[in-house]
């Protein structure tokens, strides 16, 4: 493990030293509809308050389980 991550550490390094000498090398563009998550943050949020209240209504408290 720790061979490899001292050749990602390398790889990394000659890759800023080629992107640097010849920016163009590798162009990050945005495309339409692609936001970069799987899942919106609205998404995150309800399910989130879902499991509040689905814990809650079914007693699934570390309490309980005691």
């Amino acid at each position: 493990m720790n061979e490899m991550t001292a050749n990602l550490a390398e790889e990394l390094d000659r890759f800023r030293e080629r992107i640097q000498e010849d920016p163009t090398t590798a162009q990050v563009q945005w495309r339409p509809g692609s936001g970069g998550g799987s899942l919106g943050w609205l998404t995150i949020a309800l399910l989130a308050v879902y499991s509040t209240f689905r814990r809650k209504s079914h007693g699934n408290t570390l309490e309980s389980r005691r």
